[in-house]
């Protein structure tokens, strides 16, 4: 069997480990990204501060030692377009003015990688038994409100990004470094500077993050427990051992980055959740982190503003009902409220551990009033860092960004709708800076010759079923499903998707690598029946790849005779070497190639 998989992250990886480990000797596994580096999410999207979520790139290495496994990098998969004799009409939304509909044209493919190999769907299926799309959610869901940026990013107020740019900026994304990306304006920096007030609208984990690597950068170059900092990177690499440095400083942040959220003067970040306490996104370990920022000698300039009483009390009846209903989320919900509003600073290892009881009778509701951590210095401490705040805003739905009156392009306020559903009152905040974190949604292959302002079905490939609404792959439990008119629907044989693209942008690395091995035995269940069976004839109208036998030998044409490289895993490995050297020359753990062409050119020394 050969089985080609589109994209790298962990999905990508960890369905090529359960089949390469399979007892289907006779196999082949050919990843395609459309970037010249690996891992996906791992590099892209999990915090610089979080190493040890990233050590999983150790197994994925692993998998790419089996001979049977191939790697190509700088490969951008799209649709060529056209009629296909052989498929029926997509799946669109019924509004093809959805502003959830992530959908571009091949034009912009060729220029948001001008450098990659543009290699159409079309030409890689007859060398292929089997196509799995594992490629994630590449795009950030838009608020759709006056001043807020459009799903690719584009519009809105100046200084009002999503979390996905945001992101891709601190993790040295060349989406947000590269000035070539997206026809010479795909570089989407982040500009600090001025900026005082930064505002988060939702509160699940990327919006912690976000929070977090604000708060601890600006000590990040200096040595931990001390206020002094250098702006030359080099000078406290050199001059101090790694392990004094910060833990953000030894982090793969990239260093201009760093240099940049190290001298800005963020004092406020404010967090604002639509819903209330006993609905946050975030999971209790994200929260812990951020609650504990003050008691870290890199983060005690941080402080948090606290509960509102009323928000304590909304929690405790959200709680309430969570446990009349038997919801499992009931125990996950109190271990976070019951952290929310512990007081921290009087945790230890001999301090007894506060309980969080939910009253039976709901007239003896009583929320806990436990003291916090100071939200002001002592003005006799040694540490001369300015205190900076954070604050959980519940109950704050955005209806508009609003612009400042000295600068009508750049964001100066948010009017918020505050209330719980009971009592709605409208309310403008001020704010400097905006980040978007309302979560992401996949995209489909491009095809080429459609514009954006086509019909959703005429902008997306002919051959990949599309759910515009819901922006994931039709499926059943892995299966491409090609729904039809009447609200049925058909597998189309062959071709799979896994990960966020096929379920949404939910669940972690971990919950990836279940639905991963899910779709993975699918696939090997599939190919034994065909081999024992002849389950797909080879004449049939709903056969895209090639029958057991018949696949076309060697890479499609285009990308054997292309002009421009491809990176293979060993071309990958020259990367990564020289990214770990640049690290270890400044201390860290690596210093990420922030460009497509500085990465072809490492790669193929």
């Amino acid at each position: 069997m050969r089985l080609a998989i589109v994209g790298s992250g962990p999905s990508a990886f960890y369905a090529a480990a359960r089949i390469l480990s399979s007892e289907f000797g006779n196999v082949q596994v050919d990843m395609y990204e459309r970037l010249p580096v690996p891992h996906g999410l791992v590099r892209w999207g999990v915090a610089p501060d979080h190493p040890d979520v990233k050590n999983v790139e150790h197994r994925f290495a692993e998998v790419a030692k089996d001979p049977r496994f191939n790697f190509y990098g700088n490969v951008n998969i799209v649709s060529q377009g056209g009629a296909n004799p052989r498929s029926s009409s997509i799946s669109s939304s019924s509004s093809s003015s959805s502003r959830d509909a992530v959908l571009s044209s091949e034009a912009d493919a060729l220029e948001s990688y001008p450098s990659a190999i543009h290699l159409p769907i079309e030409s890689i299926l007859p060398h292929y038994n089997s196509l799995l799309l594992a490629y994630g959610s590449t795009r950030s869901r838009s608020l759709g409100i006056p001043g807020s940026p459009d799903i690719f990013g584009r519009g809105g107020l100046r200084n009002v990004h999503s979390s996905l740019d945001f992101v891709h900026w601190y993790n040295g994304h060349p989406a947000a470094h590269d000035v070539s990306l997206g026809g010479g304006g795909g570089a989407k920096h982040m500009d600090l500077t001025g900026v005082q007030k930064l505002s988060i609208i939702g509160a699940g984990n990327v919006a912690l993050d976000v929070a977090r690597i604000v708060l601890r950068a600006p000590t990040a170059l200096g040595i931990a427990g001390s206020s002094e900092k250098t702006s030359d990177p080099t000078i406290d690499a050199h001059s101090n051992p790694g392990k004094e440095l910060t833990p953000l400083r030894k982090s793969d942040i990239p260093e201009p980055v760093l240099a940049h959220l190290s001298s800005s003067r963020v004092r406020k970040v404010d967090i604002f959740a639509r819903r209330g306490p006993a609905q946050l996104a975030c999971t209790t370990k994200e929260l812990r982190e951020m609650m504990t920022l003050w008691s870290n000698a890199e983060t005690a300039h941080v402080r948090f503003e606290g509960v509102r009483e009323k928000d304590k009390l909304r929690g405790l009846e959200g709680l309430q009902a969570l446990q009349r209903s038997s919801s499992p989320e009931y125990r996950a919900k109190k271990r976070m409220l019951e952290l929310l509003w512990a007081d921290e600073a009087s945790k230890s290892r001999t301090s007894k551990k506060k309980s969080f009881k939910v009253a039976k009778n709901e007239q003896q509701q009583q929320a806990p009033h436990m003291a916090l951590p100071p939200t002001h210095y002592d003005p006799h401490s040694a540490s001369t860092q300015a205190v900076s705040q954070w604050a959980l805003n519940f109950w704050h739905t955005p209806k508009s960004f609003e612009a400042r009156l000295e600068a009508e392009d750049r964001v100066g306020s948010i009017r918020f709708s505050v209330g719980d559903g009971q009592k709605e009152v409208s309310k403008d905040i001020s704010t400097d800076f905006v980040v978007t974190s309302v979560g992401y949604l996949g995209a489909p292959l491009l095809r080429k010759g459609k514009s954006e302002g086509d019909d959703d079905a005429e902008r997306s490939s002919s051959i990949i079923p599309w759910d515009s609404r819901k922006g994931v792959v039709p499926n059943e439990g892995g299966r491409v499903v090609r729904p039809a008119v009447d609200g049925s629907s058909k597998i189309v044989p062959g071709l799979y998707v896994s990960g966020w693209l096929a379920r949404g942008p939910v669940g972690v690395i971990a919950s990836t690598m279940y639905d991963a091995n899910s779709v993975a035995d699918l696939i090997l269940s599939d190919w034994a029946q065909q081999l024992s069976s002849a389950h797909s004839d080879a004449t049939s109208p709903d056969l895209l790849l090639a029958a057991p036998g018949q696949q076309a030998p060697d890479l499609p044409k285009e990308l054997r005779e292309s002009s421009r490289p491809f990176v293979d895993w060993k071309g990958w490995q020259r990367i990564d070497r020289e990214e770990l050297k640049r690290g270890q020359e400044l201390g860290k753990l690596r210093e990420k190639i922030l460009t497509v062409d500085e990465m072809l050119r490492v790669a193929v020394q």
